[in-house]
């Protein structure tokens, strides 16, 4: 099986979250994948639709700034 390396970047608000997908390697497309509302069950949906597998990887946090 192919293994595929995403990363995402959340941009977290109240009531929406801005979702962008950084492809692997140094020449990796990146782009803004879309808003979605700011619940759970809104997040899981694309970060699966976005790893097409069954599990999900814990988020990372890389802080306040």
């Amino acid at each position: 099986m192919k293994e595929l390396n995403k990363y995402v970047g959340l941009d977290v608000h109240k009531d929406t979250t801005v979702v962008a997908v950084a492809e692997a390697g140094r020449a990796g497309e990146v782009r803004v994948y879309g808003t979605i509302s700011s619940d759970l069950g809104a997040l899981e949906k694309v970060l699966r639709k976005l790893g097409g597998g069954d599990a999900v990887p814990p988020p990372s946090r890389a802080g306040i700034t």
